[in-house]
């Protein structure tokens, strides 16, 4: 496998997505198919998830014992956002259990019952159709019903370096990236329940810590961190990162030096590919009704991509329970 010089965090974020896939196989990377496991002949499917985080590979378990043939389509790694938690002491049955840890035990679930997972990104969906339609780079899939589980993503900071700086001195994951920091001065950007957390688990990794964000950050509670307020980066200079520029609003501003960025304001949800095909409310989420069907018959949303649902891995598992057991009425009533 040739993998692109890109920076120790991004190198490392490649072998790590390629290890867990195989770990979760219980496999070797000698005999592991990146195209899919399970996968049949014939590409038609009762449901099609797309996503293979909590909701996708519940709803995957609940469509398969309603006996529908069943594919799950997943981009990255399967787990998504869970797969960042060092530790889940909230979902039930597990005192305590690792997010990449969850992840395993549902996509076992979730193949034994008989998913067909591929593994590869959706470049298209046609959802109004019949059958629905999604275009993968190796293969097309069709089906009669479609979950939507993508999920949501870090919000960037839309500075014109960033996307290169990636793996470079710029990261999204604290408890994935931090250690690659140790001893080292970082900053990170944000003010929200993420930028608290990675706080706390980069204080006694790192050297100098630093916080930043336009707004008060009084509610951090860091005493190794130095928080500066009403103040934004307006530039990135380095490759890899050496500094960060602040602008206050004042007017005035400030070059840091810094080896590590840690952006933490927030996440999007990835519904671009669906835009303009299901009703999405004003922050792009998917507009659903109390069964998590969208505006399209046939087509449902579970997870953090829906509108008004919150955040956390056992509401994520009950969505896609809900959108599964709903997609099978559907495509039961369309069969018959």
């Amino acid at each position: 496998m040739q993998v692109k010089k890109e920076g120790p965090l991004l190198h490392s974020r490649i072998i790590r997505h390629y290890c867990t896939i195989a770990l979760l196989h219980c496999t070797s990377l000698d005999n592991l198919s990146l195209i899919g496991y399970n996968i049949p002949m014939n590409t038609h499917f009762d449901i099609i998830i797309v996503g293979a985080g909590p909701a996708g590979l519940t709803a995957a378990i609940y469509a398969c014992r309603a006996g529908l043939k069943t594919a799950v389509l997943e981009k990255n790694m399967p787990g998504g956002q869970m797969n960042l938690a060092e530790r889940v002491d909230n979902y039930p049955g597990f005192s305590e259990i690792s997010g990449i840890e969850l992840t395993g035990k549902m996509l076992e679930q979730a193949e034994r019952l008989g998913a067909h997972v591929f593994y590869g990104a959706a470049e298209r969906l046609t959802l109004a159709s019949e059958p629905k339609t999604v275009v993968m780079e190796s293969e097309t899939l069709t089906a009669q019903a479609i979950i939507l589980a993508m999920g949501a993503g870090a919000k960037k900071l839309g500075l014109k370096n960033e996307q290169e700086l990636l793996g470079s001195g710029i990261s999204y994951c604290a408890t994935c990236d931090g250690m690659f920091f140790k001893n080292r001065d970082v900053l990170i950007a944000g003010s929200g329940k993420t930028a608290a957390l990675d706080a706390e688990y980069l204080a006694p990794i790192v050297n100098k810590l630093y916080i930043a964000d336009k707004g008060s950050l009084a509610h951090i509670k860091c005493d190794k961190a130095e928080k500066i307020e009403d103040a934004e980066i307006i530039r990135l200079s380095g490759n890899p990162l050496a500094s960060v520029t602040l602008a206050y609003k004042d007017g005035k501003t400030r070059d840091i030096t810094v080896s590590g960025l840690f952006v933490a304001v927030g996440y999007a949800p990835n519904s671009f590919i669906v835009s303009g095909q299901v009703e999405l409310g004003e922050k792009g989420y998917i507009v659903t009704d109390e069964k998590l069907k969208t505006n399209l018959d046939g087509v449902y949303a579970a997870g953090d991509i829906r509108s008004g649902a919150m955040h956390q891995i056992v509401v994520a598992c009950a969505d896609g329970a809900i959108a599964a057991t709903e997609a099978a009425k559907w495509v039961k009533k369309v069969v018959r």
